[in-house]
């Protein structure tokens, strides 16, 4: 049985705490979004958020900031989690790129891929300005079973954190997962269809995708 815990928390502070149910860890992960409250200028050490289980009972949301700020963000979270073995977490871990890619090695190898998500959240250190957006969000493909690389399109002064959840379906769980990239030229002015190349049932489907971005142009994983 799959059990989902959501909702929004606010915060001004460097990070915050939400204690939900208690969980087991390797059986549960957490996905999330934040954005702020303010329609002038959006710092991305405001808004950019990792999201993390640090006990059995809690999430933790964190800015890249090291003070609190008047700008308030809101942060909403999924914390999914099975009862009877539909997956396990394998690796959960952060790590910080200060260049425009970082190869990581897994505590432990991909098994299947068609049976594995990669989840992951990013902030970027103190002080980054609105033209530094671009270096928060980063893209990812596995170079190998048992590495990931993690690439931001615009290098900065600045440190991108990330934390990243690697999650395994059991063979028996009935989930396949399909897994793409791909890339919106600086032209392209609105959306892409794109082909999975199999054919699904909506209704017992779900999406995640990341996306990163340089001065032009879009890419993204899904």
């Amino acid at each position: 049985m799959i059990r989902i815990t959501s909702g929004t928390v606010g915060f001004n502070t460097i990070s915050t705490n939400v204690v939900i149910n208690s969980f087991v860890p390797e059986r549960t992960f957490v996905i999330g979004t934040a954005r702020i409250n303010t329609p002038s200028a959006v710092n991305p050490d405001e808004f950019g958020c990792t999201f993390n289980l640090i006990d059995s009972s809690t999430v933790r949301v964190q800015r890249g900031r090291t003070a609190p700020t008047s700008t308030s963000c809101i942060a909403n979270y999924f914390v999914v989690e099975c009862t009877n073995g539909e997956f396990k977490v394998t690796n959960r871990a952060a790590c910080s790129i200060t260049l425009d890619n970082l190869s990581v090695d897994l505590s432990s190898a991909i098994a299947d891929p068609s049976r594995t998500m990669i989840i992951w959240s990013e902030s970027i250190g103190n002080g980054a300005a609105q033209s530094d957006t671009a270096s928060l969000f980063c893209s990812m493909h596995p170079s190998s079973l048992s590495r990931l690389i993690f690439n931001r399109n615009l290098p900065t002064l600045f440190t991108t954190v990330i934390s990243y959840q690697i999650v395994e379906w059991a063979y028996d769980s009935g989930v396949t997962i399909v897994s793409g990239y791909n890339e919106l030229s600086a032209a392209m002015n609105n959306g892409i269809n794109i082909s999975i190349g199999q054919s699904i049932n909506p209704s017992s489907s779900w999406f995640y995708g990341k996306y990163s971005h340089a001065s032009n142009g879009l890419s993204g994983l899904y």
